[in-house]
């Protein structure tokens, strides 16, 4: 598959498809030649389901899964093994949770996934320095952690609640493995966030924007929509829409480019002037 500009390129004797998007065509081509496994709804035996908790329609509880008291679980929803739906969470209409995963103080929208051992709703990072005798004071952590409707929760991936609001993954966000999430952030529509990046408490990140792996932002940082970060980078100031950025700290890419390659040309030169002089 690729676009009508380049079909001349392939040889006469490959049967080749044109889309003006190749890529996102052949993603939908094998979503639909190859759709999830279905399940057969039921609760399993040795699952641990709360008299109070409400299960859904054609929903499917696996072995070992914990359903805490008031929890809800949508119609057709899927909760994996060895799997805890704390008291009060609400997972909506099919939705997938993988197996070991933890919920707690969460509520979840509809065609979500949420991958193996991932943990949502823990306590964040929160304390006060006191004195030196007391040490350091725990902050409450009252709020929640909001997931919208077909967000992408990656394996071991940690998303904190919030300290007073609400912690929130938007709409359509894909968030990869071992992402982890302060509390109080707001993470926007169709985010897109790569492995091990670390996302400071309070901060918030617009629409569209994507991080490379391994990308922090510093607490109460704003990100604006559509931005790009490149990885490894390190975003301590806020960025305006459409910003796209790279390096410790973070700069325009342009600039950061210009540094690399001075950086180089000066290692170069010492590298020149320190053989010289010992020969």
């Amino acid at each position: 598959m690729t676009t009508s500009a380049l079909a001349a390129e392939v040889p006469r004797d490959v049967a080749c498809l044109t889309a003006a998007n190749p890529r996102l065509a052949f993603a939908r081509i094998a979503a639909a030649l190859f759709p999830a496994m279905p399940f057969r709804p039921g609760v399993s035996e040795r699952a641990v389901v709360d008299p109070d908790a409400s299960l859904g329609q054609d929903c499917r509880i696996e072995a070992g899964a914990v359903i805490g008291a008031n929890a809800e679980v949508g119609a057709g929803a899927w909760v994996g093994p060895n799997t805890t739906i704390g008291p009060g969470v609400v997972l909506g209409p099919r939705t997938r949770v993988d197996a070991n995963v933890t919920i707690v103080c969460a509520v979840v929208g509809a065609d979500v996934r949420i991958h193996a051992g991932a943990r949502i709703g823990q306590d964040g990072f929160g304390f006060v320095p006191a004195s030196t005798d007391e040490g350091h004071v725990r902050v409450p952590q009252l709020g929640r952690v909001r997931i919208e409707d077909r967000a992408d929760i990656g394996a071991n991936t940690c998303i904190d609640r919030g300290a007073l609001g609400d912690t929130v993954i938007g709409e359509g966000a894909f968030l990869d493995n071992l992402v982890h999430v302060g509390h109080n952030v707001q993470v926007g529509p169709h985010v897109v966030l790569a492995g091990q990046c670390g996302i400071g408490g309070s901060s918030s990140i617009g629409a569209f924007s994507t991080a490379g792996g391994q990308v922090g932002i510093a607490d109460h940082i704003t990100v604006g929509h559509r931005c790009q970060i490149g990885g490894k980078a390190g975003v301590t100031r806020d960025l305006d829409d459409n910003a796209k950025v790279a390096g410790m700290p973070a700069v325009p890419v342009a600039r950061y480019l210009r540094q690399v390659v001075a950086l180089e040309r000066l290692a170069t030169r010492r590298g020149q002037a320190g053989g010289s002089s010992a020969s």
